[in-house]
């Protein structure tokens, strides 16, 4: 199998983020929660809006959101023990759509009702490899 040289690999990245002038951008990213397989879902929830090539900065080979991304407080459990959120994921629609891309959680995370459910600035990064 080949793999894309790092030059190569940051074209992507800013072809997928609309940055610099490498390309078109999808029109919006949708911030969505996973449970393994499965998104989240409960009161209150919904995945969250963000725009590509205003809400992103590539710094050397690492892409990161520049703002604060906020769900909001859980209305319900949204995952308890033993069925934590595991990963993120990048959707080009608010509901179904294309996943775009997806990153793991370095640990699981409970949020049950009432919890705040943010993700902090430059936490939501890829790096090209």
């Amino acid at each position: 199998m080949g793999v894309l040289s790092n030059a190569a690999a940051v074209k992507v990245i800013n072809y997928i983020f609309g940055l610099g002038a490498d390309g078109p951008s999808y029109a919006a990213f949708y911030i969505a929660l996973f449970k393994g397989n499965t998104e989240v879902s409960g009161t209150g929830y919904a995945r969250q809006l963000t725009t590509p090539d205003t809400d992103y900065t590539l710094t050397g080979q690492v892409v990161s959101n520049d703002n604060l991304i906020d769900f909001g407080a859980a209305g319900s459990d949204w995952a308890l023990s033993g069925d934590e959120i595991t990963a993120y994921r990048i959707y080009d629609a608010v509901t179904a759509g294309n996943l775009v891309l997806t990153k793991d959680l370095a640990a699981p995370r409970i949020v049950a009702n009432g919890d705040p459910v943010t993700i902090a600035i430059g936490a939501l990064d890829f790096q090209v490899i």
